[in-house]
């Protein structure tokens, strides 16, 4: 059973990475003057597909519907913050600001006396340290860091704070590697902004994908 509700979710999820690589293409997330060729994404098809795989894999003998629509919501947002990240450097407050409270609402319904708290505060933990962070680096983090930051803190937190601390920790340690390969392949230089959100996203999926 297992097995065909892994598969059964990798179907739904290629199908709504292929959805919303369509919609991304119309480029209607993009100002007036963010013009460049629009990226064609073909990525965005296998990473949903394995993303809801592993998911239903990692939650399959949890019965907690909650904890299972956060996943949902929380990959269904992700992809397309990743991608606009990526082709913009922007992180549509559209996207992220309704996601915090839909997703800490969800795991409100797995009602847990020891879990939803930390999870609460590990929020506001991740938000207030990313702005720390922001405000004594300008140029460093942007504000749509920070309210990813938020949105990831409670999922990740729900798991504990060594989850936590692995998934923003990776984000870092991913966007790390990424600029020093894109500096040795001479694709970008050291003073080149390369986008923190999808290696934050990263980073907090394999945690929490991971995570026990």
């Amino acid at each position: 059973m297992i097995a065909v509700a892994v598969l059964l979710a990798a179907a739904v999820g290629a199908a709504y990475g292929e959805w919303l690589r369509r919609s991304l293409a119309t480029g209607r997330y993009r100002l007036p003057d963010e013009s460049a060729p629009l990226p064609a994404r073909r990525w965005l098809v296998p990473v949903a597909a394995l993303a809801a795989a592993g998911a239903v894999w990692h939650l399959a003998d949890l019965h907690r519907w909650g904890l299972v629509s956060a996943y949902v919501v929380l990959i269904a947002v992700a992809l397309p913050l990743a991608a606009i990240d990526l082709d913009v450097h922007r992180l549509p407050d559209r996207l992220t600001l309704p996601a915090i409270p839909v997703i800490t609402l969800l795991l409100a319904l797995d009602w847990d006396v020891h879990r939803l708290p930390r999870a609460l505060l590990c929020g506001a933990f991740a938000g207030m340290v990313f702005l720390l962070l922001a405000l004594a680096v300008p140029g460093g983090l942007g504000l749509g860091d920070v309210k990813l930051a938020a949105l990831l803190g409670p999922p990740l937190g729900w798991w504990g704070y060594p989850v936590l601390i692995q998934g923003l920790a990776g984000g870092f340690v991913i966007g790390g590697v990424v600029s020093l390969v894109m500096v040795l392949t001479r694709r970008a230089t050291r003073h080149t902004h390369v986008a923190l959100g999808p290696s934050l996203l990263l980073g907090a999926l394999g945690a929490l994908l991971t995570a026990t």
